[in-house]
C-alpha cells in the first residue's frame, strides 16, 4: 500500500475504500429511519424498531472496529465479508459490553442526580470507552506478548493534538444532533452522516498512529513474493456496474491461480471492488482478468501497476482475442485458458524472460489435480463460485466466445470429484449453482453426475440448453436429483427466421412444448432472450410477448444482440461494415453497437433500458411478483 508521511491522510484513503464504515452506521441510525415513517407510526413502531437495531449495531460496529484495525495494520488490502464475520465473532462480546457499561453508567447518574440530562454522559464517555475497546483489539490480536508494548508507544505531538480535534468535532456534532433529537430536519441528517465520517476516521487514525508510532510494521513487513489477483467491476452500463457490485464472486480463475502459483508467494485477490490507488504496490506479480465492457477499467489497473514497477499479466475473453491492444498497458497477455501455462509463466518471470504473449495449450492431470485439492482445502464460499462440473459448450452460437476460447472442446471433472465438492457445501448452503456454460453438454455424463447426485438430497441449478427436455428420462433424473430451475438461453422467438441456422436455433420450433415438459416435472425455467437478430422488427417485439406467455417463465432477461470480439458475429459485421462504434464499454448486451437491418440504432439506444424492465415486470412470474411489491410500496408510502 502506498504510504504518506502523516497518518491521517493514510487514514483517509483507508476510510474511502472502506465507506461502509461510514454508510452503514449512518442507516441504522433512528433519525434516519424516521425519514421512512410517519411521527403517528414511529411512535407505535419505535420500541420494536430498536429491539431489532440492537443486536444489528452491535453486530456491525463489531465488525467494523475490528476490520479498519485489520486495514490500518496493511495485514489485509480490502475486508472482505468473510474477514468481517471473524471480525464480529472475535469483539461483539467487548462492544456489547462497552455499550452495558455506558448504559449503566447513564442509569446511575439518572438515579443519583434525575435532573441532570443523563445523556450527556454517553456523548462525552463514548469516545473513551471506544477508544478503550481499541486497545482492546490491538493487545488482543498486534501486541501480544512477543510484540512491542503498548506502553511503548510514542505519538508525535503534532499526531495527538489531530486526534483530539477528531474527537472533538466528534463531540461536537453529537451535541447538535441532540438538539433535533429524533425529529431532525434534513440538515440533522447530512449532520450524522457527518459525525459518522468524522468516527471512523477518528478510529482509523487512532490505529494509525499506534502502528506508525511502534515498530510494529518493521516486525511484520510484507511479503517480498505477492500475487494480486484482479476481477475489475463490471463496465458499460449503471445496471451492470450495480450488478457486478452487489454479485460479487471469487472468479473461477483465481482458484486456479492460486492453485499453481509457488508456496513461496502470498496471493491476494481483489474482485469487484471500486479501486483504490492505495492498492497499487511496486515489486509485485499481478494478475488481470478482464471480458470487453470492463477492459478499460482493467487497462487502468495495469497501467498503474507498470508504473509503479510491478509486472502485470492480462488474460480473459476479451485479451485473448486483442492481445495487442492489451500489450500497451501490461507486461505479458495470456490468449486462450491459463491452467497450462501458468507455471511457466510464473517461472519465467522470477527468471526475466517474461514472453509477450502466451499461447494456451492443454493442462496434463497432475495440474487438474493440484486445482482439485485447492478446492478441497478452500473456504465453502470460493468452492460454490468455482462448482464445475463440465467446461464448454457443445454448440457453436456466432455471438458467443465459449468455444473459441475452449477450442472447441467440452471437458469434465469426474464424478467422484464434483461430489466430493458437493459434500463440502451441503452445511452452509441450501442451494448450489453450478457455473457450467451447459451442464447438459454431454447427456451421457449429465446422466451419471445426476445419478450420483440424487442420494445426496440437495437442491441445485444451472445454465442449460433446452434439448435436455427432449431427453425426459434425464430430465426426470436432474429433478428427482434436486434440481430447483434450470437457466435456459432462448436467444431468439419461435418466430424468428434464425432457426433456420441449425444447432440450437433449430429448437425454437418446438419452444413451448420442451418448457413445458421441464414445468411438468416441476423445474422452474429463467429465460434468456436476445433481440437485435437480423429477422428482427420493432413490430416483431410483441412474439416475444407472446413466446414468454406460452412458456411463462420464472425469471426473464432481455439482453441486446452484441459482437464481441472473437467470436463469428464480430467477424460477420466487421466485414459488413455495420459495426459502428468500437468503445469497449458499449459492449455489455445492454447498448447496440452495430446497425440492425430493421431496427433503428437511436430507437434501439433508447427502447431497450425501458424495455428491459418492461420485460422483466411482465413477462415472468417474478417479475410481476416485484412490479406487486413496487406498486404496493407506492401506495403504502402514500398511506403512512
Amino acid at each position: 500500500m502506498k504510504s504518506s508521511d502523516h497518518p491521517l491522510v493514510d487514514s483517509l484513503e483507508i476510510l474511502h475504500s472502506f465507506f461502509l464504515a461510514v454508510f452503514i452506521p449512518f442507516i441504522l441510525e433512528i433519525p434516519v429511519i424516521s425519514l421512512f415513517f410517519s411521527a403517528q407510526s414511529l411512535q407505535f413502531l419505535l420500541p420494536f424498531i430498536f429491539l431489532i437495531l440492537l443486536p444489528v449495531k452491535i453486530a456491525v460496529y463489531a465488525g467494523i472496529y475490528g476490520g479498519l484495525a485489520v486495514l490500518a495494520s496493511q495485514k489485509e488490502y480490502i475486508l472482505t465479508g468473510p474477514l468481517f464475520r471473524v471480525q464480529v465473532k472475535k469483539f461483539w462480546g467487548p462492544y456489547a459490553a462497552l455499550q452495558s457499561f455506558l448504559f449503566l453508567i447513564q442509569f446511575l447518574s439518572f438515579i443519583l442526580l434525575p435532573s441532570l440530562d443523563y445523556t450527556y454522559w454517553n456523548i462525552f464517555l463514548e469516545p473513551v470507552g471506544v477508544m478503550a475497546l481499541c486497545v482492546f483489539i490491538l493487545k488482543r490480536d498486534y501486541f501480544t506478548e512477543k510484540q512491542p508494548s503498548l506502553l511503548r508507544v510514542q505519538v508525535p505531538i503534532r499526531s495527538a493534538l489531530w486526534l483530539l480535534i477528531l474527537v472533538a468535532m466528534q463531540i461536537s456534532c453529537q451535541l447538535l444532533l441532540k438538539q433535533w433529537h429524533l425529529k431532525p430536519p434534513m440538515p440533522a441528517v447530512f449532520l450524522s452522516l457527518a459525525s459518522k465520517y468524522i468516527h471512523a476516521l477518528m478510529i482509523i487514525f487512532f490505529y494509525s498512529l499506534i502502528f506508525q508510532a511502534s515498530s510494529y510494521r518493521d516486525q511484520h513487513p510484507q511479503p517480498k513474493k505477492e500475487l494480486l489477483l484482479i476481477n475489475p467491476l463490471g463496465g458499460g452500463s449503471i445496471l451492470e456496474l450495480l450488478t457486478s457490485v452487489i454479485l460479487r464472486f471469487y472468479p473461477p480463475v483465481f482458484v486456479v491461480l492460486s492453485a499453481l502459483t509457488p508456496p513461496d508467494y502470498t496471493v491476494r485477490s481483489f474482485s469487484r471492488v471500486f479501486w483504490r490507488s492505495r492498492y497499487v504496490r511496486s515489486g509485485r506479480l499481478v494478475a488481470i482478468t478482464c471480458f470487453t465492457s470492463n477492459c478499460f477499467e482493467a487497462y487502468k489497473i495495469a497501467k498503474e501497476f507498470r508504473a509503479a514497477g510491478s509486472t502485470v499479466i492480462m488474460g480473459g475473453p476479451h485479451v485473448s482475442f486483442i492481445p495487442q491492444e492489451a500489450l500497451e498497458f501490461c507486461d505479458s497477455v495470456v490468449i486462450g485458458e491459463v491452467e497450462g501455462i501458468w507455471r511457466e509463466i510464473v517461472a519465467d518471470h522470477e527468471n526475466n524472460r517474461l514472453q509477450k504473449i502466451y499461447q494456451s495449450r492443454p493442462a496434463d492431470k497432475t495440474v487438474h489435480e493440484e486445482i482439485y485439492k485447492k478446492l478441497l482445502t478452500a473456504p465453502p464460499e470460493i468452492i460454490h463460485n468455482y462448482l464445475e462440473a463440465t467446461h464448454g459448450c457443445k454448440f457453436r452460437c456466432s455471438f458467443c466466445c465459449v468455444s473459441a476460447l475452449c477450442q472447441g472442446q467440452v471437458g469434465h471433472k469426474t464424478v467422484e470429484q464434483v461430489i466430493a465438492l458437493i459434500k463440502r457445501l451441503q452445511a452452509k448452503y441450501k442451494v448450489i449453482t453450478f457455473i457450467d456454460n451447459n451442464i447438459y453438454s454431454d447427456p451421457a455424463y449429465a446422466k451419471q453426475l445426476f445419478t450420483a447426485i440424487k442420494p445426496l438430497k440437495i437442491k441445485w441449478i444451472a445454465n442449460c440448453s433446452i434439448d435436455i427436455a427432449a431427453n425426459e428420462p434425464v430430465l426426470k433424473l436432474a429433478r428427482e436429483s434436486g434440481c430447483q430451475a434450470l437457466l435456459v438461453g432462448y436467444e431468439i422467438s419461435n418466430y424468428s427466421l434464425e432457426k433456420a441456422q441449425g444447432e440450437k436455433f433449430a429448437l425454437a420450433e418446438r419452444y413451448v412444448e420442451l418448457t413445458r415438459r421441464i414445468h411438468k416435472t416441476g423445474i422452474r425455467v429463467e429465460g434468456h432472450f436476445i433481440i437485435g437478430f437480423d429477422s428482427d422488427r420493432p413490430q416483431d417485439l410483441l412474439k416475444y410477448w407472446r413466446c414468454c406467455f406460452r412458456i411463462f417463465p420464472h425469471w426473464t432477461s432481455l439482453s441486446v444482440l452484441t459482437p464481441l470480439p472473437g467470436t463469428r458475429l464480430y467477424r460477420e459485421l466487421l466485414e459488413e461494415e455495420r459495426i459502428l462504434n468500437l468503445n469497449w464499454r458499449n459492449y455489455s448486451c445492454y447498448w447496440p453497437v452495430f446497425q440492425a437491418k430493421h431496427f433503428s440504432h437511436t430507437l434501439l439506444s433508447w427502447l431497450h433500458p425501458v424495455l428491459f424492465f418492461i420485460f422483466l415486470f411482465t413477462t415472468c412470474r417474478a417479475g410481476m411478483f416485484l412490479l406487486l411489491i413496487l406498486v404496493a410500496t407506492v401506495l403504502g408510502s402514500r398511506v403512512f
